[in-house]
């Protein structure tokens, strides 16, 4: 039988399993940790348009003084920074240039909230950072995506985000 309360015995049957397979908290260990990717050697992404960066930010960085939210997914990104550079386009006359924030995280230390159990649109495994995180710049280049049907030339800026 199972474990009765104040009996301090314990039941020979195998954990109860919960939703997903994961075993109870009665169970061995604790499998969600086991189960969790790393939160180290991964990428985030975020979108943005009609962002002039100095020469002074590609050299030494800059902070971003509001909270910031970036993805796990490049497609969830470049759509935002295509449709931003369009609506810039309409409102200025003149072509935005998309721009991706690649951001290179090599430790959990680096990572921002992850707030994706909170999102309407779960496909966009969102992660927020606080304000006043530094991002030091790595490399830059352009690329070009196709997005319902045509062609863009997306500027990716490839950085290490700094929480303070």
């Amino acid at each position: 039988s199972g474990r009765q309360p104040g009996s301090g015995r314990r039941s020979s049957r195998p954990p109860t399993a919960r939703a997903g397979g994961q075993p109870s908290a009665r169970g061995e260990g604790d499998a969600s940790a086991r189960d969790r990717p790393s939160l180290a050697a991964r990428t985030l992404w975020r979108g943005a348009a009609n962002i002039e960066l100095s020469s002074e930010f590609k050299q030494r960085g800059g902070t971003e003084i509001s909270p910031m939210s970036t993805t796990k997914s490049r497609a969830v990104a470049e759509q935002y920074a295509i449709s931003a550079a369009l609506r810039g386009q309409s409102e200025a006359g003149a072509a935005a240039t998309p721009l991706l924030l690649k951001l290179k995280i090599d430790s959990f230390l680096q990572c921002g909230s992850d707030i994706s159990f909170l999102a309407v649109f779960t496909n966009e495994a969102e992660f927020v950072y606080p304000p006043c995180t530094y991002l030091e710049p790595r490399s830059e280049k352009e690329e070009t995506v196709r997005s319902e049907g045509r062609e863009y030339t997306v500027k990716v800026l490839e950085v290490v985000p700094h929480v303070a």
